[in-house]
């Protein structure tokens, strides 16, 4: 005889399978959404080219870079990479997800009757989770001004 009780055996055959899953319905605290990495935001002019402002979160440190272009509402004349606060980037995320929906905005604005004009894309990448991607040709979603005046102060700081 092995010596094994009949305890045992049942412990070896337990299979995770016959585990009921946990409902995190009555959680104290529900998961909190994973934070962005980065935020692009890219405007492509057909007479004046692609201009692009990157937020992104690099370790502790937050991080803006603004290609040289033309934006729909400013101008910029050469690269700008700085350094933002924290508190910065939380304000962006919050105004384009909390303030603005952007996860509701449709996936793409168009305007066909337009044939040359402005074409536009804001993506979030995350860590652990897929991008979101919203994008327009000649057509825009709700609080676009807003979106574009937040984004030219994050690439120009707020003396602009």
């Amino acid at each position: 005889m092995d010596g094994n009780t009949s305890e045992e055996n049942n412990l070896r055959e337990w299979n995770l399978r016959d585990v009921m899953p946990v409902s995190r319905e009555n959680d104290p605290e529900p998961e909190k959404p994973e934070v962005p990495r980065k935020i692009t935001f890219a405007i492509d002019d057909w007479c004046k080219g692609t201009s692009k402002i990157t937020a992104a979160r690099a370790g502790f440190r937050r991080v803006v870079n603004c290609e040289k272009g033309d934006y729909l509402f400013f101008h910029v004349d050469e690269q700008i990479r700085r350094m933002i606060l924290p508190s910065e980037f939380t304000a962006l995320v919050s105004f384009l997800f909390d303030r603005c929906g952007f996860e509701n905005w449709d996936a793409e604005y168009r305007a066909p009757d337009v044939l040359d004009g402005t074409r536009w894309r804001i993506i979030v990448t995350f860590d652990h989770r897929p991008e979101i991607v919203r994008r327009g040709s000649n057509a825009f979603p709700p609080c676009w001004q807003e979106v574009c005046a937040v984004f030219k102060e994050l690439a120009l700081g707020k003396e602009s």
